[in-house]
């Protein structure tokens, strides 16, 4: 691989995991170690990244690598070598099809 992991600008990265797997995380509630998070979209490898660490190539070498932006429900721990989980989402975190809100919603005073 060209890049450094550093390099990269993703928070982690996840390996034995397909990309079908991987997306299939959007709307759905998982854990990584002590961490629970909530997938809400893919993100497509764009040129920023090499960009920014002044390499060229970082879209073509992750054109076949899956990309999974979420949202972190709970605090807590990851470690090397912590794997995946599938979790149940609070109800208040569940998005509704056709829905573009990302945010629980605000409880009314």
């Amino acid at each position: 691989m060209p890049f450094l992991p550093i390099e990269t600008r993703r928070n982690f990265l996840v390996d034995n995991m397909s990309a079908a797997e991987l997306l299939g995380l959007v709307d759905r509630g998982f854990t990584v170690g002590g961490v629970q998070m909530r997938g809400f979209e893919d993100s497509v490898p764009c040129a920023i990244p090499g960009n920014m660490v002044t390499k060229a190539g970082f879209k073509e070498a992750f054109a076949n690598c899956a990309c999974l932006r979420a949202e972190i429900l709970s605090g807590g721990m990851i470690e090397i070598g912590d794997e995946v989980g599938i979790s149940p989402l609070p109800a208040a975190w569940i998005v509704p099809p056709g829905s573009t809100g990302r945010r629980p919603p605000q409880k009314s005073s």
